[in-house]
C-alpha cells in the first residue's frame, strides 16, 4: 500500500508542477486519483471484503467485458505506461483520471454484485 501512495503521489506532484495547475485542482486531482486507487485496493486486499468465491458464475456480456478489462489495472502494465507518457504530461493526467475511474468502477461493481449474493443467500 506504501508503494501505491508514493508512485501515484509523485505522478500527482509530477503532471501537476508540469502542467502547473494551481492549489485547488490539485488538490483535486490528487484526492480523486488517490482516493479511487485505494479504494481499490482496499476491496481487493484479501478475501475480507470481496469474499473468495466468484460473485457471478455465469456472467452477461458486460460484465465478462468489464472482468477482462480488470487486467488493465495491472500495477506492472500502470508503471510502465505510466513511465512512457512522461513527456507528455496532459495525456499521463488522462491516464490517471482514466485509471483511477476504471479501479473505483472495478470496486463498486464488484461489491454490488458480492452484496446482492449475500442478499440472495439471506
Amino acid at each position: 500500500m506504501v508503494t501505491h501512495v508514493i508512485v501515484y503521489g509523485v505522478l500527482v506532484l509530477y503532471v501537476t508542477r508540469a502542467l502547473a495547475l494551481d492549489g485547488v485542482a490539485a488538490t483535486l486531482l490528487g484526492s480523486a486519483v488517490m482516493g479511487g486507487h485505494l479504494i481499490q485496493l482496499f476491496t481487493s486486499w484479501g478475501h475480507g471484503v470481496l469474499g473468495s468465491d466468484p460473485a457471478v458464475s455465469n456472467p452477461p456480456p458486460w460484465l465478462r467485458l468489464s472482468m477482462k478489462a480488470r487486467h488493465l489495472l495491472d500495477y506492472g502494465w500502470f508503471l510502465f505506461i505510466a513511465a512512457a507518457l512522461l513527456p507528455w504530461p496532459t495525456v499521463l493526467l488522462i491516464v490517471l483520471s482514466l485509471s483511477a475511474l476504471l479501479h473505483l468502477g472495478s470496486a463498486v461493481v464488484q461489491l454490488a454484485l458480492n452484496w446482492h449474493r449475500e442478499l440472495l443467500r439471506g
